[in-house]
């Protein structure tokens, strides 16, 4: 989904070719360049000269606009960040949760393994959620450390290198390259490169959006055979932009004035957190980018498209990469949107099958929104049993639509004479839909509660679907990894961790309530397929870590409670398996409920309660919940989910697992 927000601006220029760095190099008067040297690499009269660029000690990042110390509040007072049901958080905490509750459960039937050894790995985790405070420090690893505003050494890569990757770039037909020169207007890369390379007079907006792009070329395109001089390695060039990246986004103002560049340079920051899998980053950014263009009206007819034409503009382009990026981390996180569709007046992206591809994207964000809206917001979960699987029936009907639409562009797309590059992109966003999908969807029918004669408190649908969504997962990994590390990656953070990937969590619990051997083979064989990708991502590597330390208890559970049997000491009159694991997980009769949990049966406990209300019994003092909270005693405890996985994740605390 990564690469539809770049495709979002693509549309058919692709066919045309990158024409970013064909304009004019601009007058640069006070600096001593060769006319015949162009930015793109090109030359009549032989190898670029050495260019009197700063030196490192001389570059300073100087923007104009104007900035305050965003490090000037004390440390160590950050609170810590509510997180809805929906989140990936949210499901890993009701996981853990049900560890804990189901080997209690067991030991009061009889069992007498010591489950002690199982949870280490997650309580450590649980004590790291309980005491992380997240800091400017752990969310901008790579920043530069604090210096006067305006004042950061900011040291950009050579230029020999930039040359190359732009260069190489130009020759691939790279997507980065027609989405900034898309969205820049009317000016080109190529300028903002010059500016930020040999003048001073630069604002911060534009040394991010310059930054942000080398490190996405530099990710991509290896440039070692392409200039063996001075021009070092893509890997030095992109922890080079990164750094600088971090430095200026870490030194962001809590006020900003509302421009055009501010506005894409924030929306940019938004898709680098997401790209490192910092998901809580990238709320900031784009929350923030959604003030500023609703502050420039990107989100009206007026300012977000052409006077007579029926298709937004850069500006209006902007927005619904915007809109993209709030609406589905706004699942992600488990928060309701910021964004009012009714405010919008602005024209869907569309006419193109590059731009019909991107009208579904945004469907299926607006879709996102909704899904926590009418199933995972705090009103929601106080709903009707009934009156919550007629609106889960009716969210998988809008994502049906939303697939069927999507699947038929993308083939139409193919058939409108693509080249190899774009034929391998539509196969890429193609693949990982198809997971992203089905991902969704087990999150949709995570929401109802199982029907009545059910073994599980899953119901078949959400466990077909997450099934089905690992199955794609694993079908898709050979092709994307033809593709190289940085494909892969892009893959994981994009569609595995963008979305709450909440198939493996399915699967995890399931296993422990029925010791599916087969669901197990299927946890490892994910765990095992993202592997690949953990050297060329540290996000990936913690994610992976905790995958497999859930996929471990999750077997070593099932090995220790298949060689046990039940003690007959006392054990006369034992309740159900079901039965006790209702009770192990704090399960509750709705109001008006005449039937008490401690005699109900089978059938009567699962059809209770929704598999979602499992986390929101959970102890207060388990996971340090708002006190007094006056709030219906079945929803009480949905605060304790703040300060989750997903901060744990963002930062640099991940326990030894």
């Amino acid at each position: 989904m990564g690469r539809a927000i770049n495709t979002l601006i693509a549309n058919d220029t692709l066919h045309q070719g990158p024409n970013d760095f064909a304009s004019p190099t601009p007058s640069l008067s006070t600096h001593s360049i060769h006319s015949s040297c162009s930015l793109d690499g090109s030359s009549k009269a032989g190898p670029c000269p050495t260019l009197p660029v700063r030196s490192e000690s001389q570059r300073e990042c100087r923007p104009s606009d104007n900035q305050t110390d965003a490090n000037s509040e004390p440390k160590n007072e950050s609170e810590p960040v509510v997180e809805g049901s929906s989140s990936l958080s949210a499901h890993s905490s009701l996981a853990i949760d049900f560890l804990h509750k189901v080997a209690g459960a067991d030991r009061q039937r009889g069992y007498t393994f010591e489950t002690r050894e199982l949870l280490d790995s997650l309580h450590n985790i649980v004590d790291a959620m309980k005491t992380l405070r997240q800091s400017p420090e752990s969310l901008f690893t790579l920043a530069l450390p604090s210096a006067p505003v305006g004042h950061e050494d900011c040291t950009m890569p050579p230029i020999q290198a930039a040359v190359a990757v732009i260069r190489k770039a130009q020759e691939q037909h790279h997507i980065t390259l027609v989405f900034l020169g898309e969205l820049l207007r009317f000016r080109s890369l190529s300028d903002l490169c010059l500016k930020v390379y040999f003048s001073q007079d630069y604002s911060i907006a534009e040394f991010i959006i310059v930054n942000i792009a080398l490190y996405n070329l530099f990710h991509d395109i290896d440039i070692r055979s392409a200039d063996q001089q001075q021009s070092g390695s893509s890997d030095e060039g992109r922890l080079m932009c990164q750094r600088n990246l971090e430095t200026a986004l870490s030194g962001l103002p809590l006020q900003l004035r509302p421009t055009y560049d501010m506005t894409l340079a924030l929306a940019l920051g938004a898709i680098y957190a997401v790209d490192v899998s910092k998901p809580s980053l990238a709320w900031v950014f784009v929350s923030a980018a959604y003030q500023a263009s609703y502050t420039l009206g990107c989100h009206t007819r007026a300012q977000g498209a052409d006077e007579r034409g029926d298709a937004p503009n850069p500006h209006g382009l902007l927005f619904w990469i915007i809109y993209f990026l709030e609406k589905t981390l706004c699942l992600r996180l488990g928060r309701c949107s910021a964004i009012p569709d009714y405010e919008i007046t602005v024209p869907l992206p569309g006419t193109t099958p590059a731009m019909n591809y991107c009208r579904n994207a945004v469907r299926l964000a607006s879709l996102a929104g909704k899904i926590y809206e009418k199933l995972y917001s705090a009103h929601s979960l106080a709903l009707s049993d009934e009156l919550r699987r007629q609106r889960t029936v009716e969210l998988s009907g809008e994502l049906h639509s939303i697939q069927e639409q999507s699947r038929s562009t993308l083939r139409t797309w193919l058939k409108s004479g693509v080249d190899e590059y774009q034929h391998e992109l539509i196969g890429f966003m193609s693949t990982s839909d198809e997971v992203l999908w089905l991902s969704i969807l087990t999150l949709i029918h995570r929401a109802v509660p199982a029907l009545p004669g059910s073994r599980t408190s899953l119901t078949d649908e959400c466990i077909a679907s997450a099934r089905a969504a690992l199955a794609s997962h694993q079908s898709s990994i050979p092709t994307i990894g033809t593709g190289g590390p940085a494909l892969l990656s892009s893959y994981i953070n994009w569609t595995i961790l963008f979305s709450p990937f909440i198939p493996f969590i399915v699967l995890f619990c399931y296993v422990l309530e029925t010791g599916d051997l087969e669901d197990l083979d299927r946890m490892q064989t994910f765990v095992d397929s993202i592997e690949s990708a953990c050297h060329h991502s540290n996000a990936i590597s913690k994610h992976h870590r905790l995958f497999q330390v859930f996929h471990n208890v999750a077997l070593r559970y099932t090995e220790l409670k298949t060689a046990s049997t039940p003690s007959q000491d006392g054990q006369t009159e034992v309740r159900t398996e079901m039965d006790a694991y209702l009770h192990a997980l704090g399960f509750y009769p709705h109001a008006g409920s005449n039937v008490t949990a401690d005699n109900q049966n089978l059938t009567e406990s699962s059809s209770m309660m929704s598999p979602t209300m499992l986390h929101l019994s959970m102890p207060t003092d388990a996971l340090d919940v708002t006190k007094g909270a006056e709030l219906p005693s079945h929803l009480a405890n949905w605060y304790s989910v703040s300060q989750q996985m997903i901060e744990l994740l963002d930062s640099d605390q991940l326990p030894p697992l």
